[in-house]
């Protein structure tokens, strides 16, 4: 059962060991009746009928389908437990849109003034996107708690488990279809709607500081860090805003790329890389064709910022280091030499390149050196047009057969071979390189 638990919880869902008679607790429903009803029992009457039908089958696992499009799983606990009931969920088979939330409330004739809260609360509902899958691997536990008394695994839907007798019930207590309209509307006044309940606040603070932890990794340059902030974050998803659900990803995304450009920010990255960047992420997110590709968009964009973090942050150096690393990024291609630069920060060229290796960890030259390098190398992923000799004009290194050469011994492969293994195919135009035996065009 402990593995049980922790699968589901990894998968978002909510589980509660439960003893009987069950008491009202609004964490079951994650709020959703308590924000609805003004009470947290509206949920204990929907389970005590659960109750009765599970303590005369106490060998099947049930699914039960609510009212509002919430799944809950009903496990009966064997007499060796202490509990009595492992109850999972809220969640739902299916991400519930925009769309499928203003269905549902106009079907259930709810209030207008609680749905804005109502769609944040869906927005976090947990998927199990697998129903077939979910309901093969409950049928092997029911197998491994029951074993041969073991009686499936049941899905109900609830309003015919109010309205009509049970599977297994002698004498159910049924309920007319006022009782059922009752429950449907019987919604508080707008004065008891004014806060979302405490579960959705809490979700939107964790998302929150999820996004501020992911910023100050991305200061940092830690990219395992951000990765695994982006996971919390992604745990706690926004509710759907428009009822196309790519331009709406493509939205949040536009929002990640502010926030990680933000971050980078922090670490006193230059703003020309900051734009170049940011800018490349823009047209990718405008080139989505389908929401399967945002997945590998967001992860890509945050090791890429963490990789301009560590090559291009300024943070943490002198202002004299600052100012120079600023005139090196805005003026790449330029004269960078140690005398033009002395000469740009008014001060001795000895002193600059003493004081320069002392915070840097490297000579003047090789920084410049590898700075050009480490900006060829994103244009040669993203100026496909750009022949490798204007690249390397572009980077401030002239002579093409030289800029190969140096390429290679930083990066341990040609321009031509680092576009190939990117992906970045060029046009034929734009790939010619020198040959390594004679160093033409």
């Amino acid at each position: 059962m402990h593995f049980t638990e922790n699968l589901f919880k990894r998968l978002g869902l909510d589980c509660h060991r439960c003893s009987y008679p069950l008491r009202p607790n609004p964490d079951y429903d994650r709020g959703l009746r308590n924000m609805l009803f003004g009470n947290t029992n509206a949920f204990i009457e929907l389970a005590a009928r659960m109750q009765t039908s599970m303590a005369k089958n106490p060998s099947r696992i049930w699914i039960l389908e609510d009212l509002y499009a919430c799944n809950y799983i009903f496990i009966p606990l064997p007499a060796s437990e202490t509990e009595d009931l492992l109850l999972c969920g809220p969640f739902s088979f299916e991400r519930m849109t925009v769309g499928h939330v203003r269905e549902l409330w106009a079907k259930l004739k709810a209030d207008k003034s609680i749905e804005s809260f109502v769609k944040q609360y869906y927005a976090n509902l947990p998927v199990l996107a697998d129903q077939e899958g979910t309901e093969k691997y409950l049928a092997c536990l029911g197998e491994a708690l029951y074993g041969e008394s073991f009686d499936g695994v049941w899905n109900l839907h609830d309003v015919d488990f109010l309205a009509r007798k049970l599977p297994g019930e002698e004498d159910p207590n049924e309920l007319s279809n006022e009782m059922i309209q009752a429950l449907q509307t019987r919604y508080v006044s707008n004065s008891q709607q004014d806060q979302p309940p405490m579960s959705i606040l809490k979700k939107l603070e964790e998302r929150y500081e999820g996004e501020e932890k992911m910023m100050e990794c991305i200061a940092s340059g830690d990219v395992n860090g951000a990765l695994k902030c982006l996971d919390v974050v992604h745990k706690v998803p926004v509710q759907q805003r428009l009822p196309d659900r790519l331009r709406d990803e493509k939205n949040y995304l536009i929002i990640l790329n502010t926030l990680c450009r933000k971050g980078a920010q922090a670490a006193q990255v230059h703003p020309i890389y900051l734009d170049q960047i940011s800018g490349h992420y823009a047209h990718e997110i405008e080139a989505l064709t389908s929401v399967r590709g945002v997945s590998a968009l967001t992860r890509d964009m945050l090791r890429r910022y963490c990789e301009l973090t560590n090559q291009y942050a300024a943070r943490g150096y002198s202002p004299l280091i600052q100012q120079v690393i600023h005139y090196i990024s805005i003026d790449i291609a330029g004269d960078l030499s140690l005398k033009r630069l002395a000469e740009l920060a008014n001060v001795n060229a000895s002193y600059l390149s003493a004081r320069f290796k002392k915070e840097v960890h490297q000579t003047l030259t090789e920084f410049v050196t590898n700075r050009r390098l480490d900006f060829a190398a994103y244009l040669l992923t993203t100026h496909t047009e750009s022949t490798v000799q204007e690249i390397a004009e572009q980077c401030g290194i002239g002579d093409l057969t030289y800029f190969t050469k140096i390429f290679r011994q930083r990066k341990g492969i040609t321009p031509g071979q680092y576009r190939r293994r990117k992906g970045a195919l060029p046009p034929a135009a734009a790939r010619e390189e020198p040959s390594a035996a004679n160093g033409t065009r």
